[in-house]
């Protein structure tokens, strides 16, 4: 712990004197928070520093050219950058908060040495006659010192890189408070990196880091001249898949746009091409049953040369979706079945075929009896390595995802979370938008996308979309106040417990599933999730409660971004970097933790009971 605090006393000497600076309690007692936008930033710790706080405004572009200038206390602390605009009542001086804080671990320095500006605009006289009410946060022990008004100010930008980020362009009313401002907000995000880094529970390993490759974009936005036939590039990453042999070789599979490859998992060079598809988008691999799953169904020897003596295998592969267009596929176990369902569109509705692998058949050789054609299989020639197990379908649905709980499956869909079982076809749609519990939360919920769903507690789920999460019962009724809001706005969600991991385009969010505190947040280029823990010999991402902490040793998530432009003879190429995240195994540490802690907070919530069936 001192290794970390004496780093920050030495870069912000008063950031802890209360002669200098008002201490966090001051903060954490007068901050308001806009309705939704709490956030906990732990001002009462005694490992919260406070670095630096002082005036600073923010220009508002205006209709025909008016400008509207916007005075705000800034301050920063370790985790944090805050600005806060002044607000009296009953002779009482608080400060709203003007956005929600900004997180270090997301925060990036635009240009500073830009030249100085004028204030001007049709408010600018008023700026002059500031009342003495808003002039008393500059005048207060936080700011230390007067309006400066000269009507001279120095630009400088910080960006936010999260779903409700940007540019923040800031200015400073002298060149030395500007300087000063740079000098501790590069501090605080080198300090802040320092401890994420010796606090973070996943890392990355690498997969593949000189296989795959894209056409570095002409300019900003722009198209790179490439199709599927160009040998020097494999498109974009779209899927992975781990697996082991017979004979104990540990592999990964990994789809692109031109096909997937199959090489050892710590060797990133031994990538070789064995399935020439165009755009694979999903791959899975059934152990059990010797299959890899793409579009296409293959034996697994079709893709891994056998062992040695053993005897050739069927390397024709079986179609199992007919002609129409496959939206997704899903596998995993039900009821004691191994099965896989797939999902067409036919108008408005969502078309679900279930199969379940044939024990033995994919042993068989290609036999001369043509089997019969089904409305959704092809003739065929060879021993059929699925039967059909049931169809269904839901009307007026688009769904998005199918899951695997115990004993019904969960279909994520724009209705919600369909909870079905699939001896009878009975199915329960949660939340309900008409819940009491969820006032003033239902019209949201409809129009974000519903991600995932994992177990947080042994009577309790997380139900995770795009933007925020929701803590439901074991009857889909709300069971805790508030939502935990996501910093990005998540393309992926996926579990590696006691944690969930959020893949937003800039960078993962790992929080803990329980709890919903962000400990983690990996930083990256077009970052995507290419495999969920789906799909392989791993347990089903409806994970169990983690009270006890508990991390899985085994790495349960991959992913892909891109890493820098190089050079191939006169084009430039991207590299992909495909990874695994490995969890690292804590080392106990004296005192508490530095990093704070962050209370989920937004809507007031109720929890009547419901009458929906147990998952």
């Amino acid at each position: 712990m001192a290794i970390i605090k004496n780093p920050g006393k030495e870069m912000a000497p008063g950031a802890v004197s209360s002669q200098e600076k008002v201490e966090p309690w001051w903060y954490d007692t007068n901050l308001v928070f806009k309705d939704g936008e709490g956030t906990n930033m732990d001002l009462l710790s005694e490992d919260r520093l406070l670095i630096h706080t002082g005036k600073l405004l923010l220009k508002l572009e205006g209709r025909f050219g008016w400008n509207r200038w916007v005075e705000v206390l800034a301050f920063l602390v370790d985790s944090h950058l805050v600005l806060a605009k002044p607000q009296e009542k009953d002779g009482v001086t608080k400060y709203e908060l003007y956005r929600r804080p900004i997180r270090l671990d997301l925060l990036t320095l635009g240009p500073f040495p830009n030249p100085p500006t004028q204030r001007r605009g049709i408010l600018w006289s008023l700026w002059k006659n500031k009342t003495e009410v808003q002039e008393h946060v500059f005048s207060s022990p936080a700011a230390g010192g007067a309006v400066n008004n000269v009507g001279v100010v120095y630009p400088f930008t910080v960006h936010r890189a999260n779903r409700l980020g940007g540019p923040y362009a800031l200015f400073a009313e002298s060149a030395q408070a500007r300087s000063e401002w740079r000098a501790k907000l590069e501090g605080a995000i080198g300090l802040r990196k320092a401890v994420q880094e010796s606090n973070k529970v996943l890392e990355m390993k690498t997969l593949s880091v000189d296989t795959f490759f894209v056409p570095t974009p002409l300019g900003s936005g722009g198209e790179s001249p490439w199709n599927l036939d160009d040998e020097n590039f494999t498109g974009n990453v779209t899927c992975s898949v781990p697996f082991d042999t017979p004979d104990g070789r540990a592999l990964v599979a990994i789809g692109c746009a031109d096909g997937v490859r199959v090489g050892f998992r710590n060797d990133s060079r031994s990538m070789l091409r064995v399935q020439h598809l165009r755009m694979v988008t999903q791959c899975a691999m059934l152990e059990e049953f010797g299959i890899f799953l793409s579009l296409f169904a293959y034996h697994i020897e079709a893709l891994v040369p056998p062992s040695p003596g053993a005897a050739d295998a069927p390397h024709t592969p079986q179609k199992l979706s007919g002609n129409k267009d496959v939206q997704f596929f899903t596998s995993g176990d039900l009821a004691g079945r191994t099965l896989v369902i797939y999902m067409k569109k036919k108008d408005r509705n969502s078309i679900f075929r279930v199969l379940e692998p044939v024990i033995g058949k994919t042993k068989e050789r290609a036999g001369a009896q043509p089997s019969t054609t089904s409305r959704f299989g092809l003739q065929s020639h060879r021993p059929e390595w699925f039967r059909v197990y049931r169809d269904f379908f839901l009307p007026h649905t688009d769904a998005y995802d199918l899951l695997f709980p115990k004993a019904r499956i969960v279909i994520l869909c724009n209705k919600g979370f369909e909870i079905m079982d699939l001896s009878d076809f009975k199915s329960v749609t949660i939340p309900q938008h008409d819940d009491p519990g969820l006032k003033g939360l239902a019209k949201r919920i409809k129009s974000c996308r519903p991600m995932g769903m994992f177990r947080s507690g042994s009577d309790e789920f997380l139900l995770c979309y795009d933007e925020f999460g929701l803590s439901v019962d074991k009857h889909g009724g709300p069971s805790r106040i508030g939502t935990v809001e996501w910093e990005g706005k998540a393309d992926r969600v996926t579990c590696h417990p006691p944690y969930i991991l959020l893949f937003d385009q800039r960078f993962i969010e790992i929080r803990h599933v329980e709890t919903g505190c962000l400990v983690q947040i990996i930083s990256g280029n077009d970052v995507r999730c290419t495999w969920d823990g789906r799909g392989a010999n791993q347990s089903q991402p409806i994970s169990e409660g983690s009270s006890d902490d508990v991390v899985s040793r085994q790495p349960r998530v991959h992913g892909v971004m891109n890493m820098e432009a190089l050079l191939h003879g006169k084009r430039a190429v991207t590299t992909q970097h495909v990874f695994e995240l490995v969890p690292i195994v804590p080392l106990p540490l004296p005192g508490p933790s530095v990093l704070p802690s962050f209370t989920p907070h937004l809507y007031q919530l109720d929890s009547p009971a419901h009458p929906a069936p147990q998952f």
